[in-house]
C-alpha cells in the first residue's frame, strides 16, 4: 500500500508520492473529510448523508455512491465499501488529525510529569500540524462544518495551554506578540487575555497589563454584553496589588492555604481515549464560553466501570487552579453495594464543615442548601459529586455562584439536571483499550495479538481492563496469551475479572440491585426483562422481540426499557437495544441462577414462535412459502405484529432482525427440541432473504446448522431439504463435487421416503447442474420426471420447473423453445405472487430474446427485472440485469445509456463486495454477445 498524506487541519488535501491529488467537487471533498474524521471504521450511509446535508435529498444514497466512485478513482483501494457504508483506510502517521492528537497526548503527559520543556516542544509540534482553519475550503453550510469547528476549538485549547506553559518558561516577548495576534480573531477568550496580562506584568509593563484588562472588558461587553469573569477580575486586583505570587502563577487563592479544602482523591495514573470528552469539559468550564451568572455543571453518566469517576477527577485536577477557594469531593454512594445512598442533608453538612461554616445545627435540607449557597456565593469552588443516584439527590448540593464548577457522575442519565454539558461515556475504542491494558500492565512482553484479544474479551471496559492488567502483573508466570485463554471461557470470565477489592460482577450487581429494589414505575419489570435477556443472548434486540420475551404490554416494555437505558444496563442503538458483552454474561448468570428452567423455556418459546410467524409473513412478500413447511402460530400475545405487508416493509424487517434471527438459530442448536419447528420456518425465511442479496456463505451456515438439528430430532426429510438447498448454494459458488454429493443424498432420500415435494426440488436442482455442465438431455430427462410427479397440483413447483426447462433450452441454443417455457413459467409465477421467481424468469427471457436479436422484447423484460430487483434489494440480480441492458443498448446504438448501465453495474460490484464480478461486467461491455450467466452461475429457480 503506497503511503498517502491526508491533511484536513487547514485546506483539505491528499498527496501521494509528493504529488497532490485532485479530489473533485465540494460534496465529494466533504465526503472524504467526513470519512477522514472517522478513519479506519465503517461510516453508515445515513450518517454520511447527515454530515453533508441538513435535510438529505431522496437521492442522497445514490449521490454518495457517485462521490465515492469518484474518490475511488483518485485514492484507489483506500476507500472501501462496507455493508451500508464506507471506510477510509489510513495507515499510522498518514493523517494530520491523528498526528495532532498523538502529540497533544504526549505533551500533556510530559506536562503532568513535570517535564515543562519537553511538553513545550511537543505542544508546539502539535500546533505545527495546522495550516489554517480546519477544512477551510469545504462548504461552511453543511453539518460537517460543525464537527470541523470542534477541531478548531481543540486547537485553541492546546494553543492556550502552550502559551501558559511559555509563561512558566519565561518566553515573554514572543508570547505577548503571539497573543495580541490571536486576540484580533478571538477577542472573547478570557484565557488569552489572562496570558497577555500576566506576560506584560512579568515583563515589567504593569500599565500595559492593566490596559489589557480594560481592552478585555470592552471586548466582552461589545461582543457578548457581559463583564469579565471572576478569574480575570481577580487577576486585575492582583496586578493592582503587585502580588508577588504573580511572578509564578496566573491566579492567587482568595483565602489562606490552611483554610482551603483540597479534597480531590488522587488522579488516575493512566487515562487513554478520553481526550475529546476532556476537551469538551475544559471548553465548557473556560471563562469565554459560559454565562458568568451561572455555575458550570457537567454531568457524566455511563455504565458501571466505564470510567466516569476517573474522567471527572482528571478534569477536576486540571481545573483546580481555576478554583482557588477550594476543591470539594463527595461520594454520594448512589450504587454502592451494601450502603444506602448519602442523603442530601448529610452531604450538605459535610460540605459546610469542609468550608469552615459554624452554622450546621439544622437538619432541614432547604435551610442547609440555602446556607451552602450563601457561603459559596463569592467563592470560586470546584465540587465533584461522585456516584449520584438521581437528580433530586444532587440539586440541593449545587452552588448558585457563577464562579463555581460542579462535576457530577452517575450511572443514570440525569436528564433533568439542567447541566451545562451532559456526557454519556461509552467503552473505549479498540486502540485506547489496547493502550490502557499496556499502560497498566507490567513492562516487558508486548504480544500485540494477545493484547488485542484481552482488550476485546474485557469488552473494552476500563474497569475490566485495569483488573485484567492487575491480574497479569500479579502473575509473572502468565503470558498475555495465557490471560486471554483464561478470559475466553464465557462461564468463567467474570470470575477472572475480579481482584481482592474490586470486581466487574460486583459493579454490575450494584446496578441490578438498583432495579431489583427500586420503587419507581417499571423497575421491577426492567429487572425481570434484564434477567430474561440473559436467557436469550442476541447481538441486538428489537422492541417486539423483547415484548414477546417478557410477555408485557407495549407501555410496560417502554417503561422498563427507559429504566434500563437510564442505568446504562442496555444501550439504544439505531432503534434497537444492545447489551455490553460483560453485561450479557452477567445477565446470563442471573437467568441461570434466578429463573426456573420452566420460566426460561416459556420465554424462549414465546420469542421463537413470534419470530417464526413474523419471518414467514416477511418471506411471503418475496416468494411463496413451501407447502410442506410447518405453520407455527405465535403464542406471544403481547408482542405487536410486525408490519410486513409489502416488499419494502419485509426488507426493512429482515434488515433489522437478520442478525438476531441468525443468533436464534445458534440458540436452537444448543437448546431443547421444543425450538425445532419454529427454527425450520426461521431458517427458510432467512435463506430466502440472504439468497436475494447473494450472501450464500451465510445461508450455507444456517442450513448446515438446521440439517444438524433436524437429524438430531429424527427429521431426515427436513435434513434432505437442507442438503438440496446446500447443493444449490455450493454449485453457485463453484463447489461442484460437493454440490452433486448433497443433491444425490436428497434424491436418494426422496425416492426412499416417497416425499414428492422434496424429490421434485432435488431433481430440479440436479437438472440445473446438468445444464451448467452442458448435459442438456440429462437435464431434460430429470425435469420430465419432476413434472410427472407434480402435475398441475403445485403451481409454485410448476413455475420453478418450467423456468429451469426454459433455461436448459436457452443454454442448448433453442431460444424459441426457451421463450415458450419461460412465458408459461412467468404467467404462473405472477399468478402465485412469486416475485423473486418472476425476477429470475424475466432475466432468462431477456437473455433468450437478446440471443435471438429481438432487442425490444429483451429490453421489455430486462426493464421489468431491474425494477423488481431494486424493489427486492436483490443487488446481484440488478447487476446482471444492468449488464444485459447495457448489451442491448450497445446493439441499439444507445451509447450513453449503455455507459450509464456500465457505471451502475460496476458500482453494484463494489456495494455487494464482489469485486471479482468487475471482470465479467467489463467482458460484457467489450462483447455485446457475451453471456456472463455461465460464469456467475445465476441459473437458479
Amino acid at each position: 500500500m503506497r503511503r498517502v498524506e491526508f491533511r484536513v487541519l487547514g485546506p483539505l488535501s491528499v498527496t501521494c508520492g509528493g504529488e497532490e491529488l485532485l479530489l473533485g467537487g465540494p460534496k465529494q471533498r466533504g465526503l472524504l473529510a467526513a470519512l477522514l474524521l472517522n478513519s479506519n471504521r465503517r461510516v453508515a450511509l445515513e450518517r454520511l448523508a447527515g454530515l453533508l446535508w441538513d435535510e438529505p435529498p431522496q437521492s442522497a444514497t445514490a449521490n454518495l455512491r457517485t462521490y465515492a466512485s469518484g474518490l475511488r478513482r483518485v485514492i484507489g483501494d483506500r476507500l472501501l465499501a462496507r455493508d451500508g457504508g464506507y471506510e477510509l483506510v489510513v495507515a499510522p502517521g498518514e493523517s494530520d488529525v491523528e498526528r495532532f492528537g498523538e502529540l497533544v497526548s504526549r505533551g500533556r503527559a510530559e506536562l503532568a510529569a513535570g517535564n515543562q520543556s519537553a511538553a513545550d516542544i511537543l505542544l508546539r509540534e502539535a500546533l505545527d500540524q495546522w495550516r489554517g482553519r480546519c477544512g477551510e475550503d469545504l462548504p461552511g453550510d453543511i453539518p460537517l462544518a460543525r464537527h470541523l469547528g470542534l477541531l478548531d476549538e481543540q486547537r485553541l485549547l492546546v494553543l492556550e495551554d502552550s502559551l501558559l506553559l511559555r509563561l512558566e518558561l519565561a518566553d515573554l516577548r514572543q508570547t505577548v506578540t503571539e497573543v495580541r495576534v490571536l486576540l484580533t480573531d478571538h477577542p472573547t477568550r478570557e484565557r488569552l487575555w489572562a496570558v497577555l496580562m500576566t506576560a506584560l506584568y512579568r515583563s515589567g509593563d504593569v500599565a500595559g497589563s492593566l490596559a489589557a484588562y480594560r481592552a478585555a472588558a470592552d471586548a466582552l461587553d461589545r461582543e457578548l454584553g457581559m463583564r469579565p469573569g471572576q478569574e480575570l477580575r481577580d487577576l486585575q486586583q492582583a496586578i493592582l496589588a503587585r502580588d508577588p505570587a504573580l511572578e509564578g502563577t496566573v491566579r492567587t487563592p482568595a483565602a489562606p492555604v490552611s483554610d482551603i479544602p483540597r479534597q480531590l482523591p488522587r488522579d488516575s495514573r493512566v487515562m487513554v481515549g478520553r481526550d475529546d470528552e476532556l476537551a469538551a469539559i475544559m471548553t465548557v468550564c473556560s471563562g469565554a464560553a459560559r454565562d458568568p451568572a451561572q455555575p458550570r455543571v457537567v454531568s457524566i453518566d455511563g455504565q458501571a466501570g466505564v470510567g466516569k469517576s476517573a474522567l471527572a477527577l482528571r478534569a477536576a485536577h486540571l481545573l483546580a487552579g481555576r478554583h482557588p477557594d477550594g476543591q470539594l469531593y463527595v461520594d454520594l454512594r448512589g450504587t454502592t453495594t451494601g450502603l444506602e445512598p448519602v442523603s442530601s442533608v448529610h452531604a450538605l453538612a459535610g460540605l459546610l464543615r469542609a468550608l469552615g461554616d459554624p452554622h450546621q445545627t439544622s437538619l432541614d435540607e432547604h435551610e442547609l442548601s440555602a446556607r451552602f449557597r450563601t457561603i459559596t456565593a463569592d467563592r470560586a469552588l470546584l465540587l465533584v459529586l461522585d456516584n449520584a443516584s438521581h437528580t433530586q439527590q444532587v440539586l440541593p448540593l449545587l452552588p448558585a455562584s457563577g464562579n463555581c464548577t460542579a462535576l457530577v457522575t452517575s450511572r443514570r442519565r440525569l436528564t433533568t439536571l439542567d447541566a451545562s454539558l451532559c456526557l454519556s461515556l461509552d467503552v473505549l475504542s479498540p486502540e485506547a483499550a489496547r493502550a490502557t491494558l499496556t499502560e497498566y500492565g507490567p513492562p516487558g512482553e508486548q504480544d500485540e495479538g494477545a493484547v488485542a484479544d484481552v482488550a476485546e474479551l474485557c469488552g473494552r471496559l476500563p474497569l475490566a481492563l485495569r483488573i485484567a492488567a492487575a491480574r497479569r502483573a500479579s502473575r509473572p508466570d502468565w503470558s498475555l496469551a495465557e490471560l486471554a485463554r483464561q478470559l475466553a471461557d464465557d462461564r468463567r470470565r467474570l470470575d477472572e475479572l475480579s481482584t481482592d477489592d474490586v470486581s466487574v460482577r460486583a459493579a454490575f450487581a450494584a446496578t441490578f440491585d438498583a432495579l431489583r429494589f427500586g420503587d419507581k414505575p417499571g423497575e421491577s419489570t426492567a429487572a425481570e426483562l434484564f434477567r430474561l435477556m440473559g436467557a436469550l443472548p442476541l447481538p441486538t434486540y428489537g422492541e417486539e422481540v423483547l415484548a414477546a420475551l417478557a410477555d408485557v404490554t407495549e407501555a410496560e416494555l417502554k417503561s422498563a426499557l427507559r429504566r434500563l437505558v437510564d442505568l446504562h444496563a442496555v444501550e439504544p442503538r439505531a432503534g434497537r437495544f444492545v447489551l455490553h458483552d460483560l453485561l450479557r454474561l452477567f445477565a446470563a448468570e442471573l437467568a441461570e441462577h434466578e429463573l426456573a428452567e420452566s420460566e426460561r423455556e416459556a420465554a424462549l418459546a414465546r420469542v421463537f414462535s413470534y419470530c417464526a410467524e413474523a419471518s414467514r409473513q416477511a418471506r411471503e412478500q418475496f416468494r411463496p412459502v413451501r407447502r410442506d413447511l410447518p405453520v407455527v402460530l405465535s403464542i406471544a400475545k403481547q408482542a405487536k405484529r410486525p408490519e410486513c405487508d409489502t416488499i419494502d416493509q419485509a426488507a426493512i424487517w429482515f434488515d433489522s432482525e437478520r442478525e438476531a434471527l441468525r443468533a436464534m438459530v445458534g440458540i436452537a442448536d444448543r437448546g431443547s427440541a421444543a425450538l425445532y419447528l419454529p427454527t425450520t420456518v426461521i431458517v427458510d425465511a432467512l435463506s430466502t432473504d440472504l439468497e436475494r442479496d447473494q450472501r450464500l456463505p451465510e445461508a450455507i451456515e444456517l442450513n448446515e446448522t438446521l440439517a444438524r438439528i433436524a437429524e438430531r430430532n429424527g427429521d431426515t426429510v427436513e435434513a434432505a431439504e437442507c442438503w438440496r438447498y446446500l447443493a444449490s448454494c455450493h454449485q453457485r459458488l463453484g463447489n461442484r463435487a460437493l454440490a452433486r454429493d448433497y443433491v444425490a443424498r436428497g434424491i436418494e432420500l426422496g425416492r426412499k421416503t416417497g416425499q414428492t415435494t422434496r424429490l421434485v426440488s432435488a431433481l430440479n436442482t440436479l437438472a440445473i447442474f446438468s445444464t451448467e455442465s452442458g448435459d442438456f438431455d440429462a437435464a431434460e430427462s430429470l425435469l420430465t420426471e419432476a413434472l410427472g410427479l407434480v402435475g398441475d397440483s403445485d403451481e409454485v413447483a410448476l413455475g420453478i420447473l418450467l423456468n429451469t426447462q426454459g433455461m436448459n433450452a436457452r443454454w442448448a441454443g433453442d431460444n424459441a423453445k426457451a421463450v415458450e417455457h419461460l412465458l408459461a413459467s412467468l404467467a404462473i409465477r405472477s399468478r402465485v405472487g412469486d416475485r423473486v421467481g418472476q425476477a429470475y424468469t424475466r432475466y432468462q427471457l431477456g437473455r433468450a430474446y437478446l440471443a435471438s436479436d429481438q432487442l425490444e422484447d429483451a429490453l421489455l423484460h430486462l426493464d421489468a427485472l431491474v425494477d423488481l430487483a431494486v424493489d427486492l434489494s436483490a443487488r446481484d440480480l440488478e447487476r446482471e440485469g444492468r449488464i444485459a441492458r447495457m448489451q442491448v443498448f450497445n446493439r441499439l446504438g444507445r451509447v450513453a445509456d449503455a455507459q450509464d448501465e456500465l457505471a451502475r453495474a460496476l458500482d453494484l460490484c463494489e456495494v455487494v463486495g464482489q469485486l471479482t464480478a468487475r471482470s465479467q461486467v467489463l467482458v460484457a461491455a467489450a462483447d455485446p454477445s457475451a453471456d456472463p450467466e455461465r460464469d456467475t452461475a445465476l441459473a437458479t429457480a
